[in-house]
C-alpha cells in the first residue's frame, strides 16, 4: 500500500480469494503457542480498532434524532412519557425529583413507560462503523466488485473522494479482498480525516492477519503514526510470524527492554516464545512479570528444561525449586479472564459439588443445569499488578480482554468496594426465579427459597460476565428484557444489574412493576 504522503491513490484490483481468508500463515496453524500468539495479535488489533472507534462521533441520523433533551445524550435506558415525550430514564428521574411536568410540553407527569424496541435500535446504530469494512459484505460476485470499483477509479481520477469512498464501500459488499480495501485509508488522508485513515488501516490490517498477511500487515500498522494506540508492540509479534531470524529477536527483546508498560512487555515476550521457544532471555524476563500462579509455574518448568540444556544447572535448580511453591488461587489475570473455558481453576469444594448434584426445586431437573458457577477471585491483574476485585476493575477486566463488559454502570453505585479477601465459589440462578416478575421489592424478596439470598450488583455482575467468558451465555439478557433485582439501594432506588446485550451489561437501578425485573438467587460456598 502507498504511503499517505503519496500524491496519488492508487485504485486496486478486484480480484479476491475466498480461500485464503481468515487462515494464519502455515507456520502457525501447526503450532498450538503460534497459534495463540497468532490469534492475541487480532485481539489486540480488535482492541485499537476500539479505541480510534470511541473517538469518531457517530454519523447515523436516527441517533441524533433520539438525544435526550434534559442531558443532550443518546438515552442509555429511554422512557416515553404518559404525553409521549422521549427521555434517558435517570435523566427524567432526576428531573422529577425538583419538577413533574415534562421539560418538553410542561404536560404532568403520571407514566414512563420504557422502550424497549428503541433501546435495541440505539445499541445497533451505535455499534454501526463508521466507515467501509468488511461487515458490508453480503456475496462474493466479481463483476458486480469490478463495476464498483471501476466506478471508485473515475471518482479517484475526479478527486471525488467522498464518492469513491461510497464505491469502495458498494464493492465491499462483493468481495473481501485486501487489495480493494488498501485505497480507503488513503482517500482519507486526502480528505484530511486523520482519525478515519487509522481506522481504515487498523481495520485492513486486522483483514491482512486474518488472510495471514503478517507482513503486509506490520507495515500497515507502521503507517498509522499514532503513539497513543502503542502499536509497536504489535508490528514486534506480526514480523515474527514472518521472520524469526536471530536478528529479528534480538530487535524484539531490545524493544520489550524500553517498554514501560507492563502489559506490552509481557505481549512482547510471549510472541518470542511462541514462535521461538529456545529463547531463555524472553523466560527470564518474562516470569517475574507474570502474576498468575499456574501460569508462573508453567515458565519456570519450561525455563528449567531450557536451562539444563544450556548446562546452567544452578539456574535450572532454581526454576525447579520455585515452581514446586504450592499454588494459592488469589488473582485472575486479564488471560485467564479471556481464556475461562481453560483456565485451571481450584476444585470444587464437597459441599458444592453435593449442592449441583441435587434436584432442582425451582426450575426442574439437577442445580447444575440451571445455575452459574462463577469464581470469586480477591485480585485482577490488568496491566501487570494485581488490585482488589471491584466493580470498577472488573468492567475494566473484561472490556481489556475482548469482552463487552458493563455498557453503563450508574455513577452513584460504589464501584471500589472490594470482594472478600479469599477467594470462594459462588452460584446463581441463570434465570430469575418464575413469578418474580413484576413484584415489589418486598415480596420478590420472599420468593427466595431457603440457602439462597438476593445477590448484590457486583457479584450479580461478575456472574453474568463469567457465564459469558466461560460458555459464551448472555445470561440476564434482552429476549426478552431481563434484569435482576439486586440488595440495597441507592437514594431509595433499588439496584438491578442485567439486560445483557451486545453492547454490554446495564448496572444501575430497578423498578418493582416491571416486566423485566425479577430476582435470581445467589448463594457463596
Amino acid at each position: 500500500m502507498s504511503s499517505s504522503s503519496s500524491s496519488s491513490v492508487v485504485a486496486p484490483s478486484s480480484s479476491s480469494s475466498s480461500s485464503s481468508l481468515y487462515s494464519p500463515p502455515p507456520s502457525v496453524q501447526t503450532a498450538a503457542p503460534a497459534l495463540t500468539a497468532w490469534k492475541n495479535c487480532i485481539a489486540r488489533i480488535n482492541q485499537a480498532i476500539q479505541k480510534v472507534r470511541l473517538g469518531i462521533p457517530s454519523e447515523n441520523v436516527n441517533l441524533k434524532k433520539s438525544v435526550c433533551t434534559i442531558n443532550q445524550d443518546v438515552p442509555g435506558d429511554p422512557v416515553i412519557t404518559n404525553c409521549g415525550h422521549l427521555f434517558d430514564r435517570i435523566a427524567i428521574e432526576t428531573w422529577r425529583k425538583t419538577n413533574n411536568k415534562c421539560p418538553t410540553c410542561k404536560t404532568q407527569i403520571t407514566i414512563l413507560s420504557p422502550n424497549y424496541a428503541l433501546k435495541e435500535l440505539i445499541e445497533d446504530w451505535q455499534q454501526e462503523d463508521p466507515i467501509p469494512t468488511r461487515s458490508n459484505f453480503k456475496v462474493f460476485n466479481k463483476e458486480l466488485a469490478k463495476i464498483h470499483n471501476t466506478s471508485a477509479k473515475k471518482c479517484i481520477d475526479a478527486k471525488e473522494y467522498e464518492e469513491a469512498i461510497k464505491c469502495y464501500r458498494e464493492a465491499l459488499r462483493y468481495t473481501k479482498s485486501t487489495k480493494v480495501y488498501s485505497a480507503i485509508p488513503q482517500l482519507y488522508e486526502k480528505l484530511g480525516k486523520k482519525d478515519k485513515a487509522t481506522l481504515s488501516r487498523l481495520y485492513l490490517s486486522l483483514y491482512q492477519v486474518q488472510e495471514g498477511k503478517t507482513s503486509e500487515a506490520a507495515e500497515t500498522l507502521k503507517q498509522c503514526g499514532s503513539d497513543t494506540l502503542k502499536l509497536d508492540p504489535l508490528v514486534v509479534g506480526l514480523t515474527l510470524q514472518s521472520s524469526q531470524s536471530l536478528e529479528k529477536i534480538d530487535e524484539a527483546l531490545i524493544l520489550a527492554s524500553k517498554q514501560t508498560d507492563t502489559e506490552d512487555k509481557v505481549f512482547i515476550y510471549k510472541q518470542i516464545i511462541a514462535y521461538a521457544p529456545d529463547q531463555l532471555e524472553a523466560y527470564k524476563q518474562l516470569i517475574p512479570l507474570i502474576t498468575d500462579p499456574i501460569e508462573k509455574r508453567s515458565l519456570r518448568l519450561k525455563a528449567a528444561d531450557l536451562a539444563n540444556k544450556a548446562g546452567l544447572l544452578e539456574l535450572e535448580k532454581s526454576y525447579r525449586s520455585e515452581a514446586e511453591i504450592p499454588l494459592v488461587s488469589t488473582v485472575i489475570t486479564k488471560a485467564g479472564w479471556a481464556n475461562a473455558k481453560t483456565i485451571n481453576l481450584p476444585p470444587y469444594p464437597q459441599a458444592l459439588k453435593d449442592f449441583l448434584n441435587e434436584d432442582d426445586p425451582i426450575f426442574g431437573g439437577k442445580r447444575k443445569d440451571n445455575h452459574i458457577v462463577v469464581p470469586l477471585f480477591p485480585m485482577v491483574d490488568i496491566d501487570g499488578i494485581p488490585v482488589p476485585s471491584t466493580l470498577d476493575s472488573l468492567d475494566k477486566l473484561d472490556k481489556s480482554s475482548g469482552g463487552p463488559g458493563c455498557k453503563y454502570i450508574w455513577d452513584k453505585i460504589p464501584k471500589d468496594t472490594p470482594a472478600e479477601k479469599e477467594f470462594h465459589w459462588a452460584v446463581l440462578t441463570n434465570d430469575v426465579l418464575p413469578g418474580s416478575r413484576n413484584k415489589s421489592y418486598e415480596k420478590q424478596l420472599k420468593l427466595l427459597p431457603h440457602g439462597y439470598e438476593m445477590p448484590g450488583v457486583f457479584d450479580a455482575a461478575r456472574a453474568i460476565l463469567w457465564e459469558n467468558r466461560h460458555s459464551g451465555k448472555k445470561c440476564f439478557s434482552y429476549n426478552p428484557w431481563t434484569y435482576i433485582r439486586c440488595k440495597g439501594s441507592v437514594d431509595g432506588l433499588p439496584l438491578a444489574a442485567g439486560g445483557f446485550a451486545p453492547a454490554g451489561l446495564f448496572v444501575g437501578n430497578g423498578y418493582g412493576d416491571d416486566d423485566g425485573m425479577g430476582v435470581a438467587g445467589w448463594r457463596k460456598f
